[in-house]
């Protein structure tokens, strides 16, 4: 069910290591010559205040930098499987964010075909970081359970919730992009589909693959919530 090892990229994807890289490396420049600026302009009152405003916003950059690197790093599924994954990734969310995290995931996720798992799992990437980048929650439930031959996911959070449409999350002002339309991409090849609400009390993202055709490894799935 789990493709040979040979066949699983390890470690970082080369572009977005470079560019992760890369950006390190310009932060870390900018933040020497930062402190080369201070010495310089010692006896300025506005340039230290304009440093200690450039230095908070430097700071910023690289936490942000170091929260999107794990959201986007996708941990070794194929070897600690889907749920262990899953948990010890919202777990790290939680650590790096501060927004709490609430989980409960059935053990049957481990015997999902490996393609599904691996779909999930960027499901959940993508869920996660839509709430850390704009609903400014600070607390999310993910559970993932199995009933009647479906796999249902939600992920649910406390934030300030938008307005669902096809381009654009109008009270925030972002573009959805390429997330929610590649989340429903993704289970649409498995017969799946997508569920958002929001509204002002947070947001709720349930995503259903129906499970009993899939494999017949998998054609046992019942009734069982997440146990």
């Amino acid at each position: 069910m789990v493709p040979s090892s040979s066949k699983i990229s390890r470690g970082w994807p080369t572009p977005f290591g470079r560019i992760h890289d890369s950006t390190s490396q310009h932060l870390a420049a900018a933040s020497i010559n930062l402190m080369r600026l201070k010495a310089e302009a010692s006896n300025s009152k506005g340039a230290g205040e304009a440093y200690e405003e450039i230095k908070a916003s430097l700071r910023e950059a690289q936490t942000e930098i170091r929260i999107f690197t794990y959201l986007l790093h996708p941990p070794k599924l194929d070897s600690l499987g889907l749920k262990k994954t899953m948990e010890t990734f919202i777990e790290g969310v939680s650590l790096r964010t501060g927004i709490k995290s609430s989980v409960r995931i059935a053990a049957a996720v481990d015997r999902l075909p490996y393609e599904v798992q691996r779909s999930v799992f960027r499901i959940l990437q993508e869920s996660l970081a839509n709430v850390h980048r704009h609903s400014s929650a600070t607390k999310v439930t993910v559970i993932a359970a199995f009933r009647d031959g479906i796999l249902s996911m939600s992920v649910t959070d406390n934030g300030r919730g938008f307005q669902p449409t096809p381009n654009a999350d109008s009270e925030l002002g972002v573009s959805l992009g390429v997330g929610i339309p590649g989340m429903r991409a993704r289970l649409r090849q498995f017969g799946g589909s997508l569920e958002i609400e929001s509204n002002e009390r947070g947001t709720s993202l349930r995503a259903f693959i129906p499970v009993n055709n899939l494999d017949a490894s998998v054609s046992s799935f019942g009734t069982n919530a997440a146990e």
